[in-house]
């Protein structure tokens, strides 16, 4: 065999390391092209969470307890539409959020949320947004029936039909993360409670298109309203006829392109 030279032995190195070195840059543009970043582990408030960075979105959840796989591709999705398809300045974006998944000992009684999502599925704290197991993990009915008990006593028994679907997994999505918008732009809910015809955070006596909304709990306040309102349009199988004309405008100021581009068919 022919012994190689000083200088083919440092080509054939050069080349290996080269080759090396675009690979792992290819890996790394193939990965910000798709938005995600790899898992990072941290500790927060004193809870070890890994994280995973998605578009605008980061996700966080507790080690060993990562959110479901298909509920994760629900979540992707979601992301997806409020980078793209919604109006720039309301867009994911210029709107970074923080998602938390937490297990139920952590979510309703843990110091990251202080208990303050006992009585809720998921709410919004600044830019963050926790979600409980009850509402992403719908499938474990374990956890679903071990909080009624809690809430409620060793009589109550687990009901099928509590469970969450994709689309309304899909809307809390969306709820909840207008309700970060609203916090970056206190002006935007303003104009949308003025136009929509509330008076502070008190409703009319008389105002027939105001009360055209597709959900009691659109009633609460303002903030509610805008939230359900926008929520409401993201699924193309939820009929918005029945909506106030300025609230069917909003929606559109909200979404920067079609209906029919944005919305989902989750069932």
């Amino acid at each position: 065999m022919e012994k190689k030279s000083p200088f083919d032995i440092f080509f054939d190195i050069f080349v290996v390391v080269g080759t090396t070195i675009i690979i792992v840059l290819f890996f790394i543009l193939v990965v910000k092209i798709l938005g995600f970043e790899t898992v990072v582990k941290a500790k927060i408030g004193g809870v070890p969470l890994e994280s995973l960075k998605y578009r605008g979105a980061k996700l966080h959840w507790e080690s060993g307890n990562p959110i479901p796989k298909e509920r994760l591709e629900i979540f992707y999705t979601v992301m997806d539409s409020l980078s793209s398809d919604v109006n720039e300045k309301y867009s994911l974006e210029n709107n970074p959020t923080d998602f938390f998944y937490l297990t139920a000992e952590e979510y309703y009684w843990g110091d990251l949320t202080y208990g303050h999502g006992f009585e809720a599925d998921a709410f919004q704290r600044g830019t963050e947004v926790f979600l409980s197991p009850t509402l992403v993990d719908s499938t474990n009915n374990t956890v679903l029936f071990s909080l009624e008990q809690f809430r409620y006593g060793p009589w109550k028994r687990f009901d099928d039909n509590q469970a969450y679907n994709d689309g309304h997994f899909a809307m809390v999505l969306i709820h909840e993360y207008v309700h970060v918008v609203q916090f970056n732009h206190s002006d935007y809910l303003n104009s949308y409670a003025t136009d929509v015809g509330w008076q502070g955070d008190n409703k009319p006596d008389e105002d027939e298109k105001f009360y055209s909304v597709l959900s009691s709990y659109s009633l609460e306040n303002p903030s509610e309203d805008m939230s359900e309102t926008f929520m409401y349009s993201y699924l193309c199988g939820n009929n918005l006829e029945a909506l106030s004309e300025v609230r069917l405008q909003y929606i559109d100021d909200f979404w920067g392109v079609p209906r029919e581009q944005y919305c989902q068919n989750f069932h």
